[in-house]
């Protein structure tokens, strides 16, 4: 139980809160799918069982076909891997069949422009994230004229900032049932020591996918 206990509390902090807000903005759209990037993210993980919960669909991008494999065996479905050769062909397909009106954006650079041109009038795409460590691009200035589509950030500081201390507690109460009654799971790979912290970050390195790494003291 203590351990437990542990786990959650290292646990219930930024990924969470991150997830949570961003999937209102998705329930304010009354949106019938998400596209996601970095699909087997803590993030976007917590979005998928939110929207599953709630009976909306998700489109997972990832980029190793043992991520696809990983993603499969926890039950997500709608998958793609950015490596296949005819992925671009295969995300507008998708987008244009399930409706997809909102992104959630953690790797910008080129993968912006190509999310944000796949996807249906008057969507919206959120950077939260800059993994490719590029600048945005290749975005069709066609698309924002005439399709109505929209580009935007999110900032879990700025969110926050803008909740009350009663707002804040209730979103942060809803958060802790979320993950006690186990409708959302942050997945744990290894719990090491403290004064293992290299064997720690060897292995999440190694395989992030896999979950987090904690070091408890």
């Amino acid at each position: 139980m203590q351990d437990s206990r542990f786990k959650m509390s290292v646990c219930l902090s930024v990924n969470p809160f991150t997830a949570f807000a961003m999937y209102q903005l998705a329930k304010e759209k009354n949106t019938k799918a998400i596209l996601l990037n970095a699909a087997a993210s803590q993030v976007a993980k917590f979005i998928q069982d939110l929207a599953k919960r709630d009976g909306v669909e998700t489109i997972n991008i990832v980029r190793k076909d043992e991520t696809v494999d990983l993603l499969k065996a926890k039950g997500v479905s709608n998958i793609l891997n950015q490596q296949d050769e005819n992925f671009e062909d295969a995300l507008a397909q998708i987008c244009n069949e399930k409706k997809a009106d909102i992104a959630f954006d953690a790797v910008g650079g080129e993968m912006t422009g190509l999310l944000f041109n796949s996807m249906n009038k008057s969507a919206s795409v959120i950077v939260y994230g800059g993994l490719s460590g590029k600048p945005i691009s290749n975005i069709n200035i066609l698309e924002v004229i005439f399709n109505n589509k929209t580009l935007s950030g999110f900032d879990l500081n700025q969110w926050l900032k803008e909740k009350s201390e009663d707002e804040f507690k209730s979103i942060s109460l809803e958060i802790q049932n979320l993950i006690k009654d186990k409708v959302v799971e942050t997945e744990i790979n290894e719990v090491f020591n403290l004064e293992d912290y290299e064997k720690a970050l060897f292995a999440y390195i190694k395989n992030m996918s896999a979950g987090k790494v904690l070091l408890k003291p």
